[in-house]
């Protein structure tokens, strides 16, 4: 590794103006008396000397290092002060791990080795880290960050139903949709407490009815925080009472209990209330558990502990804010391998880090992310060093990002924050990533914050670190002040100029968007080109990579508009995948090209009741609880999957998948509109093909033989549609006629309408999917359950 040259000649410079750059003092030499300033610093490096000076609790560490103090992006920490880290190694795995067990003796643990990569998790006191770190064979040591969930905190009342399914979903005997029902009108089986307010705009309840099916014979796992760890306002006992989940005692006669894998990460149980959905519309289904683990390799760990249960669809609401954006991580992988291996269908909610500008020129477009396909070195102003303490003092060899597009130059994105000055600080928890593969990393760089002040002239306000080896990217959070106006600056330490002098850059924004009205520099090129600056696309890792069918929120009493906060797409990925189980994984090898993943891929909604979770809502009736975000809408895909595998159980995941987006719902008939310009943001990178029906899905399914099982005890079914009404699927024009080369009729399945894939295409092999391999499906149906997993059972 070199340290970055500085630039000898900075060309053009941007004219004199606000956000010009400020002259400064001349570099000094480093003083001999500071650490090394070239020693790359990491947010573990951090987190120690924090440690060492005296941090220890999470609220501590936020104060001493840019992260937040609570929620996504904080400090995991024990009852006894110990943080969660994870330690990477390269050789023998047994000698390291003699070494860690020995270091950190009884203050701390070795909690599991991964069977996935050459990784353990730890618990140990955080001054430790660094002497993990520093032993021989150890390659990296990473601490553990909250992942974020993609549920949404409102506060606001849902609004009032309005609107109504259209006429073309009139079914053949004449009997109209005519409305989304009131959660006032809806009312309860009389074995369930809640009504399923989800079926009507999915039209599950008329899946259910048609074809006769409720979800036997699909196992559907979910990962999420947790499960069991809430007794209030209700408990797990509680809900099954209810008829809002499965178990013994439940009053609809659905008494097998939800497996729990594992349940030990500990969270607020939105796992539990992702598992009330899916029961309510696939309620003969069976449901696993597995918590998010303590980073991203845990997390893959339990999914294929879920795998291993059975699962034939696995459904998680979990971003990780260490994955790589432009490689398919840990996670990603072990999906793919999930389908590939074990025929296995998965889904992940997209997120829910979209943000618009409030003002400006650009008002009203989505601003969370800015990206470039190649770094512009320019020399960093006198200003970014903060002082002689400052690793970066008197240093020459730096460089900063120039985030200026056109012949000017600029070391900065000026971000101008929302609200009245004086109000209350947000925090802005950012992820980025350098376009490096995992375990090649030879870049090493920070972001740092500048508030500008009366006089227009930079502050200090914080710096985000690298998460460290073997990870590309770096996180952490910090609080801003409504108002006023902050510069983001990218410094590059050192770098491998045999590696790529020029890689690509992402910084997001994955919570706390909103607090930012308007930024300087919104990129010259759409989301989806493989070169230029672009702003907008927010779906990181497994969310939107193509490893993993991606899911949109819409509103479940309001369909057609799409929530502000639902993430958006595409994805780029420059390099192969992250392998999976090699003791010594090298750095994965460049794409041909780069390669633009449309994502989300589908809607579904949210907001529907719950017996507890998130949000709580004032009725007449007394206090109601609805579910939010894309974590919401995420498992009644899961749930409407599972009547799909239910009416055909010999369809494969990648056949259900191709079936689930080619039948969803477009705007003329009842999906959601697009709200941004389509020219930047089209359908495809927005919510995919549509709005998910259930009812569409079946009907484009071949009919299986013998018919699959009737509906169990539940919720008493409405209205019966003929079950071909698959006349008016989409938006888009009228449904193309597949036909294969000689003309005659290969399946059902009706046109995407786009003209970009709604997949990844790494290993999906969904490109050539469509009806003909459905009908193909139904002549050589296998049989699922345990027998599917592989092709020697």
């Amino acid at each position: 590794m070199t340290a970055a040259p500085a630039v000898a000649d900075p060309g053009p410079v941007a004219e004199p103006g606000p956000a010009a750059v400020e002259p400064g003092p001349a570099a000094v030499e480093p003083d001999p008396s500071q650490p090394d300033p070239v020693q790359p610093e990491t947010l573990a490096d951090a987190l120690a000397a924090a440690a060492e000076a005296g941090s220890g609790t999470a609220e501590e560490f936020a104060d001493a290092v840019a992260v937040p103090a609570e929620g996504p992006g904080s400090v995991v920490l024990d009852g006894e002060g110990r943080i969660s880290a994870t330690v990477f190694w390269a050789g023998s795995g047994e000698a390291v791990l003699d070494r860690v067990r020995e270091t950190i003796g009884d203050r701390g643990s070795v909690a599991s080795v991964s069977t996935v990569a050459p990784a353990a998790e730890v618990w140990v006191e955080p001054v430790l880290l660094d002497d993990l770190r520093a032993l021989p064979g150890v390659s990296g040591v990473t601490p553990a960050l909250r992942p974020a969930s993609s549920r949404a905190a409102l506060t606001d009342r849902l609004e009032a139903v309005r609107g109504s399914l259209p006429a073309a979903l009139e079914s053949r005997s004449g009997t109209a949709e005519t409305a989304l029902r009131p959660s006032t009108a809806a009312t309860a089986s009389a074995c369930r407490a809640l009504p399923v307010e989800t079926d009507v705009p999915l039209r599950s309840d008329l899946a259910r009815t048609a074809y006769g099916v409720d979800g036997t014979g699909a196992t559907i796992g979910i990962v999420s925080d947790s499960f069991a760890h809430r007794t209030a306002p209700t408990s797990w006992d509680d809900d099954v009472a209810a008829g809002a989940l499965p178990g013994p005692g439940n009053p609809c006669g659905r008494t097998a209990p939800v497996t729990l894998v594992s349940d030990a990460a500990g969270g607020a149980d939105e796992g539990r209330a992702m598992a009330q959905l899916v029961h309510g519309i696939a309620p003969g289904a069976k449901i696993l558990f597995a918590d998010e683990g303590f980073g991203d390799f845990a997390m893959a760990e339990n999914i294929m502990k879920l795998v291993d249960a059975g699962a034939d669809i696995i459904v998680d609401d979990i971003s990780w804010f260490q994955e790589p954006y432009f490689q398919q991580g840990i996670i990603s992988a072990v999906y793919e391998r999930a389908r590939a291996e074990h025929g296995v269908l998965t889904i992940a909610a997209a997120g829910n880090s979209n943000a618009t500008a409030t003002q400006g020129s650009h008002a009203g477009t989505p601003l969370s992310s800015w990206q470039t396909s190649a770094y512009r070195p320019m020399e960093c102003p006198a200003w970014v060093p903060i002082g002689p303490h400052d690793p970066l003092y008197g240093r020459t060899d730096i460089d900063c990002l120039d985030f200026d597009p056109g012949p000017g130059e600029q070391p900065y994105d000026l971000l101008t924050m929302a609200g009245a000055p004086g109000g209350p600080e947000r925090v802005l928890t950012t992820a980025a990533s350098i376009g490096e593969p995992m375990f090649g990393v030879t870049t090493d760089y920070e972001l740092r914050f500048y508030e500008e002040d009366a006089s227009g002239a930079p502050q200090p306000l914080d710096r985000i670190l690298m998460f460290g080896a073997p990870y590309p990217g770096a996180v952490g959070g910090f609080e801003v002040k409504p108002g006023t106006k902050v510069r983001m600056v990218f410094i590059r330490r050192s770098f491998d100029a045999s590696a790529s002098a020029a890689p690509a850059v992402f910084i997001g924004f994955a919570l706390g968007a909103t607090a930012i009205a308007e930024r300087q520099f919104m990129g010259d090129a759409p989301p989806a080109s493989p070169v230029g600056d672009r702003v907008g696309a927010v779906t990181l890792g497994h969310n939107g990579d193509g490893s993993a069918l991606s899911v949109a929120a819409v509103p479940w009493d309001a369909p057609a508009q799409l929530r502000p906060f639902s993430s958006l797409g595409p994805n780029t990925l420059l390099f192969d995948r992250v392998p999976v189980g090699d003791p010594a994984p090298a750095p994965a090898a460049p794409l041909p090209a780069p390669l633009t993943v449309s994502a989300p891929n589908v809607a579904s909604v949210d907001g529907a009741r719950t017996t507890f979770f998130n949000v709580p809502e004032n009725t007449p009736d007394g206090i109601v609880y609805r579910f939010t975000g894309t974590s919401a809408a995420a498992p009644t895909v899961a749930a409407v999957a599972a009547l799909g595998l239910s009416y055909a159980p010999g369809a494969t995941a990648d056949e259900l998948r191709a079936a689930l987006a080619e039948t969803a719902r477009g705007a003329s008939i009842g999906g959601p509109v697009n709200p941004y310009d389509p020219a930047l943001f089209p359908d495809a990178h927005v919510f995919g093909s549509g709005l998910v029906d259930a009812n569409a899905l079946l009907a484009a399914l071949p009919a299986p033989n013998p018919p699959g099982p009737g509906p169990g005890p539940g919720p008493d079914p409405v209205p019966v549609p003929d079950p071909d009404d698959s006349d008016a699927r989409r938006g888009s024009g009228d449904p193309v006629d597949l036909t294969n080369a000689s003309g005659s009729p290969t399946g059902r399945l009706s046109a995407t309408g786009g003209t970009e894939t709604p997949f990844g295409a790494l290993g999906a092999g969904l490109l050539a999917l469509g009806a003909a391999a459905l009908v193909a499906a139904a002549r050589s149906r296998r049989t699922r359950g345990r027998g599917h997993r592989s092709a020697t059972g």
